[in-house]
């Protein structure tokens, strides 16, 4: 869920396990989901063009509703710079 990624922290990310720790999740349970090898590498360009911060999506936390819009943005900046 979108909501999920905006929440997401650098810690987050375990690239030596290749797992991604989802906070307070669905249900408000956290939960551990599978890195891909095609996220890690587009996590690690956007990382490369954003300023540093412990938040992956910094811009993004002070909505509290992303639309359709913003969900788009996200997925076009990770993915096609």
């Amino acid at each position: 869920m979108v909501r999920e990624v905006v929440r997401l922290k650098v810690e987050d990310i375990d690239t030596e396990r290749m797992m991604i720790h989802i906070r307070q999740g669905k249900g408000r349970n956290d939960r551990y989901t599978i890195l891909s090898e095609v996220a890690l590498k587009a996590l690690r360009k956007y990382a490369a063009i954003e300023k540093q911060s412990d938040w992956l999506f910094p811009t993004f936390l002070c909505y509290t509703f992303i639309g359709r819009v913003d969900r788009f943005k996200i997925y076009t900046r990770v993915t096609w710079t």
